[in-house]
């Protein structure tokens, strides 16, 4: 392999570590702040929070299909929520 193509695979790997990281630490939070959601989808990892918000945890990002809304992050999640 070349090295182009070596640092490519480890940067694959990088970030295929930090969104499995990053979706293990979001459903941990909302797990331990009782805030309800549910799978819909396992196998791209989109969850349903509170009913309202579909949310992929590896990613961040949020989206109200009702509102329209959308954001990213799960501190923005969450100020979404309490408004």
């Amino acid at each position: 392999m070349s090295e182009d193509g070596e640092m490519w695979a480890e940067y694959k790997k990088e970030r295929h570590e930090k969104k499995a990281a990053n979706e293990k630490y979001s459903i941990e939070f909302l797990r331990k702040n009782n805030i309800p959601f549910e799978v819909l989808d396992e196998s791209v990892k989109h969850y349903r929070v509170m009913k309202v918000w579909s949310f992929w945890p590896s990613t961040g990002v949020f989206y109200n299909p009702k509102t329209k809304e959308k954001g990213r992050g799960l501190k923005n999640l969450i100020k979404k929520l309490k408004s």
